[in-house]
């Protein structure tokens, strides 16, 4: 019974669970803005099917062990009361009667071995919550894999893959072997704990026996409901691993859930797009601005009205961002800013570049997401025979994968079959007709021309054959000098990641257990006193001196997995000075990199007017060499030939040294608006707390080579790890040129 009962409320349990989590996953547009929310979004079946039964099982598990363990204790809680009330012990001349001693001592006992667990295996709860996103990440690489088969193997790709994989599982082992660690210490503990419990018993019943309270007999039976009682309240010691094991599913789970609800009210700082229902029979953009981590993207045309019938294209350069104004056109990118009006009551329907089929019959697929009944029963038939998929009728009523039975072209036939039998009054397509054979293509536009002629047709893509479809053609530009999206740190996947380097020269520390993680496209500052091992981890990362031990990641891989070049390419470095070489103009300053890396002109000078605008700097800047420039023009520059390999890291050491204090802080704002319009990971060195806090949204502080604390200038000033933070950020409060950290 008490199985059934048991392995019962494990399922209720997790059915609960499962639905609350599904129910608020599945609202409209929750699981997209989740996907797009950073790391917290990459594996929610890991979150929803596998965490979620650990944490229902480990709950029933606790739940009914903790259960009989009260009621254990409660039944011998009182033999142990009744047999030691009326102990006494002698303290001088006078007797101390202690009611329940061995209730008592019981008790303590059970508390100090509570304590001590908790002391050394309280590190369990991160590293299980590691190990499960480890795992997860394992999986992930796995199915993405067999997902992209084809094109893996058409490309010979397999031992790019195998290594990707071996990192994956490389962290994994990394994490488990963590785990055994703290669970081996663990277990010295609770073995430990056992091992006296044996005699413990007998000692504390002694007394008893000794002053002639109880017979032998009578001292025995104390011992067995001591025994009793202390292994009910030993409970805590002997789950402790599952406890810790119990608490990092719990966190993933609820960080899940929270994620879920909250993923609408991600980057709070930002504007957004706002949707309407308006007049029917036609849709309204006005001043429509898209923002996204790597730039803004908008209309050309400021303001377009489509009218019911009207086909319009909207055409674009590669990397212009089509696919983010498909999604924001759908609702499903809300960041940004401007108007667009949808038509009160008409359906919409959006076909993206990659038709979603469900599983099932081919008819269900077909009537995806309405019922069945909702349509006649050969409109199904006549819709495929529309799009030249005859050969598919007799298997409408046949379930199969379709995305993988049928071709990428018949997938695409498909779907404008399907959209032949909704015949929706407004249709928005996502590059769809570039990726269409001839015939396909053909028997679209005649489709699109006659059985959807009434259908408003928006189509986001280039021009081609199909543009005597469109009576208006309407341009979608990149705004570089708009701000990016920034996505808050916690939320983004890590870019640059030191772990545990030291470092030593003629056998003195110079740096001790270092860890490092700054997420991608965050802006991290690292600052400390003098000596404190700032530029000596600065040159760590970037290659140019060996380290005794660690690691030094950019986006999950190695350092020593790259040639020096490789690594060079992988991180934009701006020294103290600039760095400028003084016998070459701005513009050979740049460019001399690329040009040793085999660069032709043409991609060159293209690349040098991307970052020119986005640095906002005078072209006439380009031809002066750095004598006759200031300061901040030589700033630029420096960081203009640190971006121009396009590198994921950029390191800045001490921007802001050689500079007046007059004229830093004007020269800190434009810089930070760089910072915003790059979207690099940035890393930068100073000695100035104030540029810290301007600049950067975590600050790192190094002290005699060791990492203090690392966080926000917030947690350092109202959470100080050490006294050593306290005194460090006081000073440079009172600091007559560190700037303003407030």
């Amino acid at each position: 019974t008490q199985r059934w009962l048991v392995e019962t409320l494990k399922y209720k349990l997790r059915e609960v669970l499962v639905l609350d989590l599904l129910e608020e996953w599945m609202l409209p547009r929750r699981a997209f803005w989740l996907s797009n929310a950073g790391q917290i979004g990459v594996n929610p079946d890991q979150r929803i099917a596998e965490d979620a039964r650990k944490l229902t099982e480990l709950s029933a598990d606790l739940g009914v062990g903790l259960l009989q363990a009260s009621i254990l204790f409660v039944t011998f809680a009182g033999i142990l009361w009744g047999l030691s009330s009326g102990f006494t012990v002698l303290i001088g001349n006078r007797e101390v009667t202690i009611p329940g001693f061995m209730l008592w001592a019981a008790i303590l006992y059970a508390a100090a071995g509570s304590l001590l667990s908790y002391w050394v295996g309280r590190g369990l709860i991160n590293r299980n919550e590691q190990r499960y996103a480890r795992e997860a990440d394992l999986r992930f690489s796995l199915v993405r894999v067999n997902e992209h088969v084809d094109d893996i193997s058409l490309a010979a790709g397999e031992t790019d893959e195998k290594r990707r994989i071996e990192s994956h599982l490389t962290n994994v082992i990394d994490a488990t072997r963590r785990l055994v660690l703290g669970l081996t210490n663990l277990t010295w503990v609770t073995a430990g704990f056992g091992w006296i419990t044996v005699v413990a018993p007998i000692l504390v019943a002694a007394p008893l026996y000794f002053t002639g309270r109880v017979s032998f007999g009578g001292m025995t039976m104390a011992a067995g409901a001591f025994t009793q009682a202390q292994s009910s309240l030993r409970w805590f010691v002997d789950n402790f691993s599952s406890i810790a094991d119990w608490r990092a599913t719990l966190l993933r789970v609820a960080s899940f859930r929270r994620a879920v609800i909250t993923c609408d009210e991600l980057h709070p700082v930002e504007s957004r797009i706002t949707v309407v229902e308006g007049e029917p029979g036609r849709i309204v953009i006005d001043n429509l601005q898209i923002t996204s981590p790597a730039g803004c993207t908008k209309l050309a045309e400021a303001s377009v009205t489509v009218q019911a019938g009207e086909h319009i294209l909207i055409v674009g350069e590669s990397g212009a961002g089509k696919t983010l104004l498909f999604r924001a056109l759908a609702g499903l990118w809300p960041w940004g800013s401007g108007r667009v009006s949808r038509p009160k009551g008409e359906l919409l329907l959006y076909m993206p570049r990659t038709p979603y089929l469900p599983p099932g019959t081919l008819r269900e697929v077909l009537a995806y997401p309405m019922n069945l009944d909702e349509f006649a029963a050969g409109a199904f038939a006549d819709a495929l025979g529309r799009l030249g998929l005859g050969r598919l009728i007799p298997l409408l009523d046949t379930s199969g994968r379709w995305e993988r039975d049928l071709s990428e072209d018949e997938q695409q036939a498909l779907s404008f079959a399907r959209t032949v039998l909704h015949a929706p009054p407004w249709i928005i397509i996502d590059e769809v007709l570039e990726s269409l054979e001839e015939d396909t293509l053909m028997q679209v536009i005649e489709v699109l021309g006659k059985d959807l002629a009434r259908s408003g047709i928006i189509h986001i893509g280039r021009v081609g054959a199909y543009d005597h479809l469109f009576t208006r053609v309407l341009h979608l530009i990149k705004d570089p000098s708009a701000r990016r999206l920034i996505r808050p740190a916690s939320e983004r996947r890590p870019m640059l990641k030191l772990q545990h380097i030291q470092k030593a020269f003629n056998g003195k520390a110079v740096l001790t257990d270092v860890n490092l993680t700054v997420p991608k496209g965050a802006t991290h500052a690292l600052i400390g006193s003098s000596g404190s091992g700032k530029t000596t981890l600065l040159r760590v990362t970037l290659g140019l001196i060996p380290f005794e031990k660690g690691y030094v990641k950019i986006d999950d891989q190695a350092l020593l997995s790259f040639t020096p070049t490789e690594w060079a390419d992988r991180i934009g470095y701006v020294p103290q000075d600039g760095g400028l070489f003084p016998h070459l103009t701005g513009r050979d300053n740049v460019s001399l990199i690329a040009k040793l890396r085999g660069w032709k002109p043409a991609r060159i000078g293209q690349r040098m007017q991307e970052l020119r605008r986005l640095v906002d700097l005078d072209p006439v800047i380009l031809e002066r060499f750095p004598h006759e420039l200031s300061g901040g023009q030589k700033q630029r520059l420096a960081i203009m030939r640190a971006a121009m390999m396009d590198p994921p890291v950029m390191l800045l050491d001490e921007p802001m040294g050689a500079l007046d204090p007059l004229i830093r802080r004007s020269l800190q704002q434009e810089l930070k608006a760089i910072f915003q319009r790059l979207g690099k990971t940035v890393v930068l060195v100073t000695h100035d707390l104030g540029e810290a806090v301007y600049l950067a949204e975590t600050i790192t502080l190094l002290h005699d080579g060791r990492v203090v604390q690392t966080g926000t200038y917030q947690e350092l000033l109202q959470q100080p790890a050490s006294p050593f933070v306290s005194q460090f950020i006081h000073a440079q409060r009172t600091l007559p040129d560190a700037g303003d950290p407030a």
